[in-house]
């Protein structure tokens, strides 16, 4: 496997603030198999995924009381699919809209953006 900052490259959107980050994974097929990557994402920042991980995602990990956001568009733009706050879930995309779909996300704090 690939290092986890190797296979995975974002670029940030929005303007570096001094704020909470949350841990979110994205692998590249359900069920934990292929390549993965881990981030820490800052509250409120748009994250665009490099090309080699564009519309490539088919498992999310999601953060532990934040919300997660992930975007059919590069720059937090598009069609958009919320995963809520409250605790940590793994989201197989299979079958969905979403499944090797997702070109940028956010994640957001109870508070900030919506996030319940």
């Amino acid at each position: 496997m690939v290092s986890k900052l190797n296979a995975f490259y974002f670029t940030i959107f929005a303007v570096f603030v001094t704020s909470e980050a949350f841990q979110v994974s994205f692998n590249e097929h359900g069920n934990g198999v292929g390549e993965s990557a881990t981030i820490d994402a800052v509250d409120g920042t748009c994250y665009n995924f490099s090309p080699a991980w564009n519309d490539r995602v088919s498992q999310i990990i999601t953060p532990y009381f934040a919300c997660l956001d992930v975007y059919e568009n590069s720059s937090c733009s598009g069609k958009v699919q919320r995963y809520a706050a409250g605790y940590a879930m793994f989201v197989e995309l299979g079958g969905t809209e979403f499944n090797d779909f997702i070109s940028s996300f956010r994640v957001s704090s109870p508070g900030k953006n919506g996030c319940q």
